[in-house]
């Protein structure tokens, strides 16, 4: 799955320039949100203890394929291949690429271990996963806006608000979490409106530097 992201992505920035960049990820980035949060109503299709959801994962995957067998479109065609290092990438982009790391850990965080924490508290199989949908799908609401706003204004103004609100909401989920399980999915998708959309922002800050 590593591997897919990181090339769809490429040929994704070897397309874009700078002033279109960020709006063309963040499309990217609403058609993944939408599936990962759509995807996991899939919970609520068989017991989570059973294999049959296993099997349709890698059916989807298997159709995930068609598309680009139909495509007619040419892939990018690369000149010579040069390595970079993370030093490098470092000195070429400071922002990006500690931004790039944090988002990644504070994403995974909640990719990973939101199911649990929200089993943890009491939440039944069905609330679980529109708990998990409701912050996916909160990313396809901004997303968009977002990277059009980052392409017009410093690219760096955008991702300090973004990261600003975002602490702000994930302490404002915390409390919620102690309340209502309703204000709780609210909360959680507002915070992935604002905090999904850092990691393309922090991609197109890199690359612009590149």
């Amino acid at each position: 799955m590593a591997g897919l992201f990181l090339v769809t992505e490429s040929w994704i920035n070897d397309i874009a320039t700078n002033r279109t960049r960020g709006e063309l990820l963040s499309v990217y980035m609403v058609v993944m949100m939408a599936g990962m949060g759509l995807g996991q109503l899939l919970l609520n299709l068989a017991d989570p203890h059973g294999f049959e959801r296993f099997v349709l994962v890698s059916v989807l995957i298997s159709l995930a394929l068609v598309p680009m067998l139909l495509n007619v479109g040419r892939a990018p065609q690369f000149g010579t291949h040069e390595s970079i290092s993370i030093r490098a990438l470092y000195r070429a982009s400071p922002l990006g690429v500690v931004g790039g790391f944090s988002t990644g850990i504070a994403q995974a965080c909640v990719f990973g271990t939101g199911a649990v924490f929200a089993k943890l508290i009491g939440m039944s199989v069905a609330q679980v996963s529109f708990l998990m949908t409701a912050f996916s799908l909160g990313a396809v609401v901004l997303q968009r806006p977002i990277g059009w706003l980052s392409d017009r204004i410093d690219r760096r103004k955008v991702i300090v608000a973004a990261c600003a609100a975002s602490t702000a909401l994930a302490l404002i989920a915390l409390i919620a979490s102690h309340s209502s399980v309703q204000a709780l999915i609210i909360t959680m998708m507002v915070y992935g409106a604002i905090s999904v959309p850092l990691y393309s922002l922090f991609i197109a800050h890199t690359n612009d530097h590149l």
